[in-house]
C-alpha cells in the first residue's frame, strides 16, 4: 500500500491471457502498476482501469505475446521500457503525458509509428 492509502500493483503470478486489472483491492484504489510486475508473463492483452496514473519501468518488458494495451485516460505517465521488445500493435497514448526512454523499444507499434513518421528515432 502506498502512502495516500492506493494500492500498487507489485507483481503478477497468473498466467491468463487476457488480463483485467482491478480498479480496487480490498477497498483500496489501484494508482500504480509497478516495476517489472508482469516481465516475461504470457499475456495477449491488459486492460488497465481508470485511476491508474503510472505504469514503472520494464513493466511488461518480453511480454511477446503482449499484442493489444488497453490504457485510460487517467495514465499519464510510461517510465523506462514498458513496452519493450513486446509485440504490442494496439495502444493508444493520447492521454500520456510522459514517455520515457525505450517505453515501446523493438514493438510492432513503433516500427508503425516510424514508417508514418521516418524523422522518429
Amino acid at each position: 500500500m502506498l502512502d495516500n492509502g492506493s494500492i500498487k500493483i507489485t507483481r503478477y503470478n497468473g498466467n491468463d491471457k487476457i488480463v483485467d486489472i482491478p480498479s480496487e483491492i480490498d477497498g483500496h484504489k489501484v494508482t500504480e502498476i509497478g516495476n517489472s510486475a508482469f516481465i516475461f508473463k504470457p499475456i495477449e492483452q491488459i486492460n488497465v482501469p481508470e485511476g491508474v496514473t503510472s505504469i514503472g519501468s520494464q513493466t511488461f518488458l518480453y511480454c511477446t505475446n503482449l499484442t493489444t494495451v488497453h490504457l485510460p485516460s487517467t495514465v499519464k505517465e510510461l517510465d523506462d521500457c514498458v513496452f519493450a521488445h513486446s509485440a504490442v500493435k494496439d495502444i493508444n497514448l493520447d492521454a500520456v503525458e510522459s514517455v520515457k526512454g525505450d517505453s515501446l523499444a523493438d514493438t510492432p507499434w513503433l516500427g508503425e509509428q516510424k514508417k508514418l513518421s521516418p524523422s522518429l528515432p
